[in-house]
C-alpha cells in the first residue's frame, strides 16, 4: 500500500469519525409555530427541540414578542415575566401551552450541551446580554440568573428569559 493509499484511507476515517461525532452532538430539530419539525435548513422557526431532555425553547427572534434584545424586570411577583408567559401559552407557541421559566438545572444542562447556533441563532443582543432568569422556588425581591457564557449564577434585576415547555426535572 503506497503513502497516497493510507493518507486517503485515513482521511475516509477521519471524515467518519467526523461525521459520528456531529450526529452524536447534533440533538436539536427546528419547530414551527404548530410545532411541527422543520429542516436544519429552515430560515425561520418558532421553537428548538431538545431531543435529549425533551424540552422545548423559546427562538428568540430578532423582532417581536420573542425578541432576543427585549429584557425583563424582575420583581416579587414577577408580573411582567409572567405576562410574557401567559402570552406564551395563550399563542400556542410550537403547539404548546405549558411555557414557564426553567429551572436552573434545566438551562444549564442546556447551556452545557452548547447553544449551537443553527438552532438558536446568534444569542447575544443588541445589548451584549449573557443572562437569562431561571424559576426560583422562593419567592425573592431579585432575580436569579443564569450567565451562559461564564456559566456562573448571578443575582440580578434585570436580564433576558427563554422559556421552556415540557417536563420539569
Amino acid at each position: 500500500m503506497s503513502r497516497l493509499d493510507i493518507l486517503g484511507e485515513m482521511n475516509t476515517i477521519l471524515g467518519q469519525i467526523e461525521r459520528t461525532l456531529y450526529e452524536n452532538r447534533r440533538h436539536f430539530a427546528k419547530l414551527n409555530t404548530k410545532g411541527e419539525i422543520l429542516s436544519d435548513q429552515a430560515q425561520e422557526w418558532a421553537a428548538i427541540l431538545d431531543d435529549k431532555t425533551g424540552l422545548v425553547w423559546e427562538y428568540k427572534s430578532t423582532t417581536g414578542k420573542h425578541e432576543r434584545n427585549r429584557q425583563f424586570v424582575w420583581s416579587a411577583n414577577h408580573q411582567e415575566i409572567e405576562g410574557h408567559i401567559q402570552e406564551t401559552n395563550e399563542e400556542n407557541l410550537a403547539g404548546c401551552q405549558d411555557w414557564r421559566l426553567p429551572n436552573l438545572e434545566e438551562l444549564q444542562i442546556l447551556v452545557a450541551s452548547g447553544l449551537d447556533r443553527r438552532y438558536f441563532g446568534p444569542m447575544v443582543g443588541a445589548d451584549g446580554f449573557t443572562s437569562l432568569f431561571v424559576a426560583q422556588q422562593e419567592p425573592s425581591e431579585i432575580g436569579q440568573a443564569l450567565d451562559w457564557e461564564e456559566e456562573i449564577v448571578l443575582f440580578v434585576e434585570k436580564a433576558h428569559v427563554m422559556l421552556c415547555s415540557g417536563h420539569k426535572s
